[in-house]
């Protein structure tokens, strides 16, 4: 019994160490355009709060990805720059939003031609901006 104890420890411990701690964060892009207290821009974040950072909204394009705010392209720079910071600092892109709707999204599942397109230009989009990833 004492050594079932001691295996069930043992692998308690190893399964533990093969994981770290994830703080995942969420930053929209309208969340500047808010009044008083409830205003937060990127530079108002933490980078050694969290671990990722998930910039939103971009939207579904055609068979791409696009911007939602003109503010957008700068704030893809100003986020990026928390990584001076925190060089661990992992930063996606999420797409969608409460306003964006399917349609665009059933448009771009449509065809294995479509889907393709889409990864291929949401790639260069996400290498473009510096994102680490894609939040679909």
């Amino acid at each position: 019994m004492k050594f079932l104890f001691f295996l069930s420890a043992l692998l308690f411990l190893t399964i533990n160490q093969g994981y770290s701690k994830r703080v995942i964060c969420y930053h929209t892009n309208w969340s500047a355009y808010r009044p008083g207290d409830g205003k937060f821009s990127v530079n108002d974040i933490d980078p050694n709060l969290c671990t990722h950072i998930i910039y939103s909204f971009a939207r579904v394009q055609g068979n791409g990805l696009a911007s939602t705010e003109d503010s957008d392209p700068e704030m893809y720079k100003r986020i990026m720059a928390l990584k001076q910071q925190n060089p661990d600092l992992k930063i996606s892109l999420a797409v969608g939003g409460w306003n964006h709707g399917s349609a665009p999204f059933t448009q771009m599942v449509a065809t294995e031609q479509s889907r393709a397109e889409f990864v291929e230009n949401s790639y260069k989009f996400l290498k473009e901006h510096g994102f680490d990833g894609l939040d679909l």
